[in-house]
């Protein structure tokens, strides 16, 4: 059996009014039941205390006509009190025994306590309030609470106004719950008396009760039927197998469009080079201003520019690549850019990091379509070079002081390079551009967006995709496509 006792409700325009206090007997919840969990208690406008514990016994309660909210956080002998910004909450205490039976409401909270306190819940605080907050506020029926904009609110301090579309802390959390409870339930040795599920989408949990759903036991016909499926599958798939061969099927007809765009450098036979940049900025200029690079035996002449160490983010990047391509059975090696000649270019492929701090970067594309620049040496763009003359320009931060609310980020993969190998750069014009194009270039969801209008063999083909990413507070948000160009 599963229930569910809040019903989401939009209310539109008609703020929230706390309901008449009518005394003792508004609460009309089950029987009391000991619950040693942070979120013990929630104090409401002349309500009496909902589930009050041994740990926050010591508190004064609420003098009449005042609205107080507590969440007191039990750490064995101590506590400490938050104060909680709730709005006044519009229904009745004693909907929180609507549709429950006392017994039901016991084992739900019981259940909620031996969730909380176990081994997949223990580790994380934030974790454990969530899930009490909406279970408990799901019990007495005040669905008005268990909205994401309140949520962020109450439980994680955010102003009332907030953008919840650019703030992600409580789909967070949430996702983490779930998480975790799925963790729980499948460590579980006997069936729980009650399960406490929240459901993806959604805020308000779900609460399922004996007897659970049984797998139905195939009798002997299905069994035979079964045997006889597979039998014939089986068959079928050696034979096909047979035709097309076991990697040619799957990199034919089962590849997705990211493992496509990496295969060069995944099939190659040499493990994958990684290069991050390290060239400071003010030697950017110099590197803009030289020709492009044809290729020699001579190595990178670095010792002409200053090598800063190498910044947070692309060291971020750097190792999500390698994970990402170790993932796939690709072996990496990771050098700074000082350490890497155009001779370790010819034996292997590789994967440059970083733009204007990395100077293969701004050699080896200065000729192609899209290109890394800079406008009247004080700022920074990503110029396309034939028309229509694109550009995507950020201002110079040390020449002016302005917030930089987006980046831009350039990838590039080329196999016609002088090298014999493939070739593949990626970097923004400041380093939250790096970590969106590292995004990109390992979500299935941007490359199938840059390449929706693609020619037929693209992943043959050399490309270039220029990408537009928002930054809040120093970290990019979801990378966009703007402009894609195959040759």
């Amino acid at each position: 059996m599963t229930m569910q006792p809040c019903r989401s409700r939009e209310t539109r325009g008609v703020a929230a009014q706390p309901p008449e206090a009518t005394g003792s007997e508004n609460f009309q919840g089950g029987p009391s039941v000991r619950r040693e969990f942070p979120l013990c208690n929630v104090w409401h406008s002349d309500l009496t205390v909902l589930n009050n514990v041994n740990s926050c016994t010591s508190q004064p309660a609420p003098s009449p006509g005042r609205t107080h909210r507590m969440l007191c956080l039990f750490t064995g002998l101590e506590y400490n009190s938050i104060n909680l910004m709730l709005s006044p909450v519009p229904t009745s205490v004693h909907s929180a025994g609507e549709g429950y039976s006392a017994a039901h409401r016991t084992e739900i909270l019981e259940e909620l306590q031996t969730i909380l306190h176990s081994p997949a819940f223990i580790g994380s605080k934030r974790s454990q309030q969530f899930l009490a907050y909406v279970v408990e506020n799901s019990l007495a029926g005040h669905c008005e609470l268990l909205k994401e904009r309140l949520l962020g609110v109450t439980l994680f301090g955010r102003p009332a106004a907030y953008e919840t579309g650019e703030d992600s802390v409580v789909r967070v959390a949430a996702k983490e719950v779930r998480q975790r409870l799925g963790r729980y339930y499948a460590g579980l040795k006997t069936p729980p008396a009650a399960h406490i599920d929240l459901p993806l989408g959604s805020y308000t949990p779900v609460f399922t009760f004996p007897p659970f759903p049984q797998p139905r036991v195939a009798g002997r016909t299905d069994r035979f039927r079964r045997w006889y499926f597979c039998a014939g599958l089986a068959v079928g798939l050696l034979l096909a197998l047979s035709v097309w061969g076991a990697r040619s099927l799957r990199e034919t007809f089962l590849a997705s469009s990211l493992d496509r765009f990496w295969r060069p450098l995944v099939n190659a036979p040499s493990r994958v080079l990684l290069c991050v940049g390290g060239v400071a900025r003010s030697s950017a200029d110099e590197l803009l201003q030289k020709p492009a690079f044809k290729g020699h035996e001579s190595g990178t002449e670095n010792a002409a520019y200053s090598i800063l160490g190498v910044d947070p983010i692309d060291s971020e990047v750097t190792v999500q690549l390698s994970s990402f391509l170790g993932q796939r059975g690709k072996s990496t090696t990771l050098r700074t850019v000082d350490a890497v000649s155009f001779t370790d270019l010819r034996e292997a492929p590789s994967v440059m990091i970083g733009a204007f701090s990395n100077q293969w970067t701004l050699q080896m594309t200065k000729e192609l379509r899209f290109v890394f620049s800079r406008v009247r040496g004080e700022n920074w763009s990503i110029r396309e070079q034939a028309a229509p003359f694109r550009s995507w320009t950020l201002l110079d931060q040390s020449v002016v002081e302005a917030p930089q609310d987006r980046d831009f980020a350039l990838i590039t993969r080329f196999f016609e390079n002088g090298t014999g190998q493939p070739f593949v750069a990626l970097g923004g014009i400041g380093s939250p551009g790096t970590k969106a194009a590292a995004e990109c270039l390992t979500s299935s969801e941007c490359i199938d967006a840059a390449l929706v209008n693609a020619p037929r063999g693209w992943e043959h083909k050399n490309m270039q995709i220029v990408l537009s990413a928002k930054v809040v507070a120093g970290a990019p948000g979801a990378p966009e496509v703007l402009a894609v160009y195959f040759w």
